[in-house]
């Protein structure tokens, strides 16, 4: 049984990503997708499961290269998303995640306060990074190819995130959701400059290929 077949008769899932970082939207094939505010029409004709991160036991994550000899590691604490599941009708389901910017940890604190302000995230001005899908694709391997419009530093780009490890089960009398995402951005495209190659390459003092990772458990309202 391939993966979205095995969801489905689960009752399982659906992806929707927002955030910073992160944050994934409606679910479809490759010639059908529906955009949030369609799911939300059809939701009273559907038998719909909501979901909500648990932010206790997910993670999102970025690596970037760092004075072209070392990749370096940082994360966001704080985020949430909500998914919702067609179980009859994956195409109507969606997901959307939200990633608060001032909640960049990098394990050292000046860093930090530098990250948030006008030089790169310029959290004040834009605190929060967005994720919303527009449709989703299976592939040969059972990954999700998830595509929607991620937004960050008030600047919106579509893009398109890998899905793997989909998981449900029923804990402690919970119906829980599990997946890892992972997408890469150049951070050059929404206008976050600061120590990046003439070129835009990689061989800046800070590289820029970003590399996302996010780790979702999630539970039915």
């Amino acid at each position: 049984m391939n993966t979205l077949k095995a969801l489905a008769a689960g009752s399982v899932v659906s992806l929707a990503l927002a955030g910073s970082v992160i944050g994934l939207g409606a679910w479809g094939g490759a010639d059908s997708s529906a955009s949030l505010t369609a799911a939300a029409e059809t939701q009273t004709n559907s038998a719909f499961t909501d979901y909500e991160v648990d932010g206790t036991h997910s993670s999102v994550n970025f690596r970037i290269m760092h004075s072209q000899i070392a990749p370096f590691y940082g994360r966001f604490n704080d985020f949430s998303g909500n998914i919702s599941l067609d179980k009859d009708n994956l195409a109507n389901s969606a997901m959307e995640f939200k990633v608060l910017i001032r909640s960049i940890d990098t394990d050292n604190n000046t860093r930090d306060g530098h990250l948030r302000d006008a030089d790169f995230f310029n959290a004040r001005q834009f605190p929060t990074a967005t994720f919303k899908s527009s449709r989703a694709v299976e592939n040969s391997d059972g990954s999700l190819s998830v595509t929607g419009d991620f937004t960050l530093h008030g600047v919106t780009k579509e893009v398109t995130a890998r899905v793997t490890d989909l998981k449900q089960a029923d804990v402690q009398g919970a119906n829980k959701l599990g997946f890892e995402a992972k997408f890469s951005i150049k951070r050059g495209d929404f206008e976050i400059n600061k120590y990046l190659a003439a070129d835009g390459g990689e061989d800046g003092a800070l590289g820029n290929i970003v590399q996302l990772t996010i780790a979702i458990e999630a539970v039915a309202k």
